[in-house]
């Protein structure tokens, strides 16, 4: 039966306790209950159980369902430092951030985490209309990133589920990752990411990663393997 709940990202981790320290000790999360972390706008439901960190996939393929929570910064500079100061696992451009180009009209600026229980974990400043500064220099939800196989279809299963996409889809292209078609899809108190790789071949998850999905109070699944609850 679904009952009313406050939006948030959910994880499936062999220890949601370690992960939950690690949250609150790195990135600003605040414990919010039972089993709940919470850092500004953005929560995380911590479940048990046994999902395994997907292997690597060939260059030439990407795998699809929830793929990385992002957290928001005003000032990507100060963020990074932060990360680095913390001394964590950072992917990055050379020495400093990734451009994410039209996304939310001029783009965004991010850089990822590599977590120790399994789950990217992204920071991302919009280029414009970031809003005011947190009390921290990492703070609140920016999205989910979600790949999925076709992105008019997800699209539409999501319409469904009542979230709308923020600008009409847009086509980027990097060395690294080929043509990507992406835009970001707003309802339920959240915001996804939702893009599809051109030039790549999809791969939809066997079973549960340890980014599970969402808990939006209604139970649902999309062709990407986003899952709802």
């Amino acid at each position: 039966m679904n009952t009313p709940c406050e939006s948030g990202a959910v994880f499936c981790l062999p220890d949601p306790e370690q992960a939950a320290r690690w949250l609150c000790d790195n990135l600003f999360f605040t414990p919010a209950g039972p089993g709940a972390v919470r850092c500004g706008s953005c929560v995380v439901y911590l479940r048990s159980g046994n999902a395994a960190v997907p292997e690597e996939l060939p260059a030439e393929s990407y795998r699809t369902g929830p793929e990385h929570l992002a957290l928001r910064t005003t000032d990507i500079a100060a963020a990074l430092a932060y990360c680095r100061g913390r001394g964590l696992d950072l992917v990055l451009n050379g020495e400093g951030w990734f451009v994410n180009p039209q996304v939310l009209g001029k783009g965004e600026y991010y850089f990822h985490i590599r977590t120790p229980f399994g789950v990217s974990i992204e920071i991302s400043q919009p280029m414009e209309g970031a809003g005011p500064a947190g009390p921290c220099p990492i703070w609140g939800l920016d999205h989910l990133g979600v790949p999925c196989a076709d992105l008019d279809a997800e699209l539409k299963e999501l319409a469904d589920l009542g979230f709308s996409p923020l600008f009409p889809p847009v086509e980027n292209r990097s060395e690294r990752e080929g043509r990507v078609r992406c835009t970001m899809a707003a309802g339920n108190g959240l915001v996804l990411e939702v893009y599809q790789f051109l030039d790549r071949t999809p791969r939809a998850p066997e079973t549960p990663g340890r980014l599970w999905g969402a808990r939006i109070g209604r139970t649902a699944r999309t062709g990407s393997g986003m899952r709802f609850a």
